[in-house]
């Protein structure tokens, strides 16, 4: 029954990372070490829950294998999230700084700390499983060996003990490295809380142990309770916080996109760097593109269902700032202007249809498109495409 409840609550979990796995909260996270972290998590509860039902002395040794990957994936996600501080637009200003991000820029790709995971993995199950084999009993559990003075229990505490020092030694480590960092979605709190988690359960075993009567049920017990607590930290807190800032991620544009007008001017920072180029240019274009932007927002808000009022209201500001009068012949034509004019006398009626301002949105674009085939050319858009390149690469 545990193993089946195991089973659902950490496949639940794997699954909605996978699902969610574009949001911010998780994407900084690396979400495939996230999945092999709660999977190591799941993999020591199935070693305790196996060990009590088979008895034997052999898979215990797994339990250090999975709790040694469930500390290394977590570290590894931590790597990847401090090497994406060292790069800022300060140390891209010349073409070489920027050759030796490009030859280096896999640092900051998840897929290289999961072959590293993958790496350590191998290392250490063969490892263990050879001193396994060849009769030395060190990596079994302690517990299995019920007398104290076995000389099995004396090199058996030892690895518990050294093997857990070396785990928190390595969690400090990072939480000293990202002491001084800014992190958003409860980082900083996750390594925390990991590292209280792992502290108080390792030395309330290794005390219970020396000092009062001991058994396996207990130490089953309270691993079974540290390692749920685990799972909420690092499977469900990331999936939890995808909810919360939920309006922090919807896609990263990349330099391959950057090239569609349409898909450009969704990213705040390609649009802040559009705008100033039109400002410069010194024309109407500015204005051209404040009237696309309000088009858009207005179809978008009618997509999202706002109320009729909402919308008539919003149409006739539309109306009124770029229609109605002569002056709008400033930044279209007067062809458009007449046709738009035609389809809102509907207004009169406290009436609107979604494709009322088409005409203007249309000239807008293809107005702005022309404008846009010409910063493409300038320097300003290779550097924006550079800053966009590392950006994507970071999340």
């Amino acid at each position: 029954t545990v193993i089946i409840i195991n089973i659902f609550v950490y496949g639940l979990c794997c699954l909605l990372t996978l699902k969610r796995k574009h949001f911010s909260s998780i994407s900084i996270r690396s979400p495939t070490l996230i999945i092999s972290t709660n999977i190591s998590n799941f993999l020591i509860s199935l070693t305790l829950i196996l060990h009590k039902i088979i008895d034997s002395n052999f898979i215990s040794i797994f339990y250090y294998i999975f709790r040694l990957m469930l500390v290394i994936s977590l570290c590894l996600r931590y790597e990847r999230i401090l090497y994406c501080f060292r790069y800022n637009k300060d140390k891209f200003n010349t073409n070489e700084n920027m050759e030796i991000f490009a030859e280096k820029r896999y640092l900051l790709q998840e897929k290289f700390y999961v072959k590293i995971f993958i790496g350590f993995f191998g290392v250490i199950f063969i490892s263990l499983l050879i001193i396994e084999l060849i009769g030395i009993n060190c990596f079994e559990l302690f517990y299995t060996s019920y007398e104290i003075n076995n000389d099995n229990y004396k090199s058996q505490i030892s690895i518990w003990v050294c093997l857990n020092f070396i785990e928190m030694a390595a969690i400090m480590t990072y939480i000293f490295r990202l002491h001084n960092k800014k992190l958003k979605f409860v980082l900083k709190k996750e390594l925390y809380i990991f590292f209280c988690i792992l502290l108080i359960y390792s030395n309330y075993i290794t005390f219970s142990n020396l000092y009062q009567d001991y058994n396996d049920s207990t130490f089953i017990l309270i691993s079974l309770v540290a390692l749920y607590l685990l799972l909420i930290l690092n499977g469900y807190l990331p999936i939890f916080a995808s909810f919360f800032y939920k309006n922090i991620l919807s896609y990263q544009i990349t330099p391959k996109l950057m090239n569609n007008l349409y898909l450009f001017l969704t990213n705040k920072e390609c649009y802040k760097a559009f705008c100033v180029f039109l400002i410069k240019g010194g024309d109407n274009s500015v204005y051209v593109l404040k009237l696309y932007t309000h088009l858009m927002k207005f179809k978008l808000d009618l997509a999202l269902k706002i109320n009729h009022e909402q919308g008539l209201r919003e149409a006739r500001d539309i109306y009124n700032r770029y229609f109605e009068r002569e002056g709008v012949l400033l930044y279209v034509s007067q062809d458009v202007l007449l046709k738009v004019q035609s389809k809102c006398e509907m207004l009169k009626n406290n009436t609107f249809k979604e494709d009322m301002f088409d005409e203007g949105l249309k000239y807008a674009y293809n107005q702005l498109n022309i404008k846009f085939n010409e910063f493409i050319k300038k320097e300003e858009f290779k550097e924006l495409q550079d800053d966009i390149e590392i950006n994507s690469l970071v999340l």
